[in-house]
């Protein structure tokens, strides 16, 4: 704390720790290589005048070789053909191995503005750098890396107004992505947090498409840990009205619509863990023409309706119950090859309801 309107914040995380292997201790593709990787986050918290709040942020990520599943989100492409970017050790020369190096900065602000019931909470990330990636096209001793740009936006802002025992609340929320036929060995655009704990959006802002309340389910495919679906980016809106029917019980509903920002290929096919490779497969004419070659063709992701209520019913004791239901789009159908044809599998709705009692002591 620098002065009452001013305090500096400064993170450092160590990722991965090299422990064993690593460098030239290894040979060939089966070396060991997962590096000392860390990332350091700055930020500078200023309050210029009352209510407003603003947060200029800055991280660098480095991580060598492979790193967590947390910090770099997988995500599908074109098999063999430049999606599904891997990081595994590739010989270079004669007892040498790739390092495979990563930079990746981050710099935006974060800030909040309140005046009486009315509050604004705007976020805006830029990301770039750049990443060593093993080349699906390159040789082994050759030209086994390729270099890929980083360069990715996140928006996302919350505004929030109250009315007597109304509380109404909006939020939109925007992040770059990848074309599906894009070669992820060249440009990385879709954006990669350091870590959400799987929890992005799961502050309200739904139990399917964000993690429940319960915290058993997930946000699906990368939508709480990556923010966007797999590489093709999120764009996102939300309304969220809560009435205070006494001052220890609030009910409340949502709706929430999504789609990608960059089109889906459908007639690719959903890979278990999360990924979506599109498909070259000569059946994609018939299927359906705009998805040839590995072409988008659906963007619209769903939109889930909540239900709720909280109550506080005793000192410490908190009920919660919430009923969820995902009107599905076509940016989650897959296709499949069935007798050599391929074949559309739309996407079903889904629906949960959730009961929570928590104690607080």
């Amino acid at each position: 704390t620098w002065a009452p309107t001013v305090k500096s914040h400064v993170t450092f995380v160590q990722i991965e720790e090299e422990l064993t292997g690593g460098g030239t201790g290894g040979t060939g593709a089966t070396a060991f290589v997962r590096g000392d990787d860390f990332a350091l986050i700055t930020s500078v918290e200023v309050t210029p005048i009352k209510g407003l709040d603003i947060r200029p942020t800055y991280a660098v990520l480095w991580a060598q070789g492979a790193t967590s599943g947390a910090a770099r989100v997988a995500v599908g492409g074109i098999p063999g053909a430049g999606g599904t970017p891997t990081f595994a050790a590739k010989t270079v020369g004669p007892g040498a191995v790739a390092t495979h190096e990563e930079w990746r900065h981050t710099i935006g602000v974060d800030a909040r503005w309140r005046l009486g019931p009315l509050s604004i909470e705007p976020t805006l990330f830029y990301q770039f750098g750049a990443r060593d990636v093993d080349n699906p096209f390159g040789t082994p001793g050759a030209d086994a890396i390729r270099k890929s740009d980083i360069s990715a936006w996140l928006f996302d802002v919350k505004a929030s107004h109250r009315i007597g025992a109304l509380f109404l609340e909006g939020r939109y929320l925007y992040t770059s992505g990848n074309r599906p036929m894009d070669q992820l060995s060249r440009d990385t655009n879709y954006y990669q947090p350091i870590d959400t704990d799987t929890a992005y959006m799961a502050d309200g802002w739904g139990n399917i498409l964000a993690q429940g309340i319960d915290s058993f389910n997930g946000a699906f495919r990368t939508l709480g840990t990556g923010i966007g679906l797999d590489r093709y980016g999120r764009q996102q809106f939300g309304f969220k009205a809560t009435y205070s029917l006494s001052p220890a019980l609030d009910s409340y509903g949502l709706v929430t619509p999504a789609w990608t920002a960059r089109s889906v290929d459908t007639d690719g096919t959903h890979v278990v863990g999360g990924t979506m490779n599109c498909s070259t497969h000569s059946a994609d004419s018939t299927a359906n023409p705009r998805g040839q070659g590995c072409r988008g063709d659906e963007s619209y992701i769903g939109t889930e309706a909540n239900l709720g209520l909280t109550w506080r019913f005793a000192p410490g004791l908190t009920l919660d119950l919430v009923g969820a239901y995902l009107f599905a789009g076509g940016a989650l159908d897959t296709s499949e090859v069935r007798d050599g044809v391929l074949t559309k599998r739309r996407a079903e709705d889904a629906y949960t309801g959730v009961a929570r009692l928590r104690l607080a002591f």
